[in-house]
């Protein structure tokens, strides 16, 4: 897949993907929420030995294009120079078509994975209880930033079944200003029931006790 969606950048760490909201397939049922991954993607040579320094920088990239690194060496770390990656993602290459694994021990290996990125359905949103006839989503970046959409559709199988989206428009709401004069908290002139006397809390004249046994 491509780097930019929208015009946004897709560089991002497994722990913080982006949601891409898919709503104009001619298929509906193609429709969605996606998130790039490395399923099904091409994989690309890198498990080559790291250099004096732990370095491997892999060349030949496609330009634009979006690539997954699947972390397999804790503390390991792949660049395109300006983002640098800790742990699994996506990054686009540099612009010379180029990725900088780091961190790696000098003459070792380089295990770690890199595989051209896929659009896949995100496994928060692939099955048809995550598609509940209440389900809004609100779109952050790109053309459609700050727009809602809502789903339209019943969905009863994923892959089959129609996934509808239609935009959700918030009609103008008005706040009316209470032009009262100031709150009056004082006491009202007459209270029903009547008043009732003081509470006498005098002592008894006398009490009678029970003798105990």
């Amino acid at each position: 897949m491509v780097g930019t969606v929208d015009g946004i950048p897709m560089n991002f760490s497994s722990l913080n993907p982006p949601y891409i909201l898919v709503t104009d397939q001619t298929t509906q049922a193609e429709n969605g929420i996606y998130t790039p991954g490395p399923t099904g993607g091409a994989s690309v040579a890198v498990n080559v030995s790291y250099d004096g320094a732990g370095s491997y920088i892999k060349t030949g990239l496609t330009v634009g294009r979006l690539y997954y690194f699947t972390q397999i060496s804790p503390g390991e770390r792949c660049s395109n120079g300006t983002v640098t990656l800790t742990e699994s993602g996506a990054l686009i290459p540099s612009v010379s078509g180029t990725l900088q694994f780091l961190n790696g021990a000098s003459g070792a290996t380089n295990a770690n994975l890199l595989n051209e990125a896929k659009l896949l359905r995100s496994s928060l949103f692939d099955q048809p209880n995550e598609f509940p006839m209440s389900l809004v989503a609100r779109v952050l970046y790109g053309t459609d930033a700050n727009k809602w959409y809502a789903l339209t559709s019943v969905v009863s199988i994923i892959g089959s079944s129609a996934i509808t989206f239609a935009q959700s428009v918030v009609a103008a709401i008005t706040a009316a200003v209470n032009s009262v004069s100031t709150f009056d908290n004082t006491g009202p002139t007459t209270i029903t029931p009547s008043r009732a006397t003081a509470f006498d809390n005098t002592s008894a004249s006398a009490i009678t006790v029970p003798p105990f046994h």
